[in-house]
């Protein structure tokens, strides 16, 4: 498909807006730069008090694919929720108020929905940008073809880095309200439970704003609901209509704690990056005992999550690591007597302290599609580098 031209699929894009002044702009107009024409933006002001629904209706006057609507404080789901029962077209993209995509965005998404009738889900490559605009990984999204076992353990996906087809949310309710976080998370995860294919655009053409606090605002309440999340996908959830037959009874319950313990390191790395002591964290899973974490997969979210809360690039981490190390170190042990897992903190540290060297020659992207490799599959550690 030649940029421009039409596509028998349009795109509903949900935007869920709370004082977003400052960002909106850029939202809307990187959706007026789409080459795909056949799109729609329900803009869904949540309860703003600045200047939010202003400069929405600015754009909605210009395109007439804009929307905006107004609705008392209701959070982000109820926001999304509203604009998926305003959606008129068969597809749908959630993109927040502080993201935005590159040009060729949607006609890509929409291409590999075309070209493959059975995929239910187009999922992009995405990266984070700094304040200054340095762009920084995920980079390009991997394969996944099993995505359930994935999403018990990990939230793999940008919200915006995904179109899927409107038959599918018939089939697992809505975004749950009751998430103050991680509710798109849930989202996916009921959406894989389905059986539902994800289908991968090799490009990179979503962008998520980092700002210092922002991914880090709140990260006891991240685990809270985190914890949560990884429970729903070891059980039976009655909100996924017609799950896949082998997933109708979640993953082996065995496998949950290791799948709850494993998932602090990422709120442990924001609080870190940040300045903080992350131990305390460990407090919400104080029940668990998993003698089996990956310290590859600890020290990746810790390499992952600590540039991330900073606002800073993955290059920054030398400089991070000469203020953060003891920290990090403390972290790691407290970890490691509450898992059991002989010698996670010193092999995660070194790890770690690899991956500071490397990180100039790419390892991040690598190490992220490692990351993920490892989270859905069951075995033994892999080797320490």
């Amino acid at each position: 498909m030649t940029s421009g031209q039409e596509s028998s699929l349009a795109v509903s894009v949900i935007v869920p807006a709370h004082n977003a002044a400052s960002t909106i702009g850029a939202t809307l107009q990187s959706l007026c730069s789409q080459s795909l024409r056949s799109w729609e933006a329900i803009v869904v002001d949540d309860g703003s008090t600045d200047e939010t629904a202003v400069i929405g209706a600015a754009f909605a006057e210009r395109d007439s694919r804009i929307r905006v609507v107004r609705q008392t404080r209701q959070g982000e789901s109820g926001a999304r929720n509203a604009g998926i029962a305003l959606s008129r077209f068969s597809c749908l993209m959630f993109l927040d108020a502080d993201d935005w995509v590159l040009p060729q965005c949607l006609e890509r998404q929409i291409a590999v929905l075309n070209s493959s009738p059975d995929a239910d889900v187009a999922v992009c490559g995405w990266v984070h940008v700094t304040p200054d605009g340095t762009q920084f990984g995920p980079g390009l999204s991997p394969a996944v073809t099993e995505p359930f076992p994935l999403l018990g353990r990990v939230n793999p996906f940008a919200v915006h880095a995904c179109v899927l087809r409107r038959r599918v949310v018939d089939g697992v309710q809505l975004f749950d309200t009751s998430l103050r976080t991680c509710a798109d998370w849930d989202f996916w995860q009921r959406v894989a439970r389905t059986g539902a294919r994800f289908a991968t655009t090799p490009e990179v053409l979503a962008c998520y704003r980092v700002r210092p606090g922002s991914a880090s605002s709140h990260p006891r309440q991240l685990l809270r609901d985190g914890l949560q999340v990884i429970a729903r996908a070891y059980g039976r959830d009655p909100r996924v209509v017609a799950p896949d037959p082998k997933y109708a009874g979640g993953l082996p319950v065995d496998q949950l704690p290791s799948a709850r313990l494993g998932f602090v390191s990422w709120p442990a790395g924001l609080m870190l990056g940040r300045g903080e002591d992350a131990r305390p964290l460990l407090d919400l899973v104080h029940e668990e005992h998993a003698a089996d974490l990956d310290p590859n997969c600890v020290a990746g979210l810790l390499f992952t999550a600590v540039p991330v809360a900073a606002a800073r690039p993955p290059a920054a981490w030398p400089a991070l690591w000469q203020r953060l190390q003891r920290p990090i170190r403390l972290y790691l042990h407290a970890l490691e007597r509450q898992s059991g897992t002989a010698g996670l903190a010193q092999s995660a540290g070194r790890i770690l302290e690899y991956l500071i060297r490397q990180q100039s020659t790419g390892a991040g992207q690598r190490l992220r599609a490692s990351i993920l490799k490892m989270a859905r599959r069951a075995g033994p550690r892999p080797a320490v580098p």
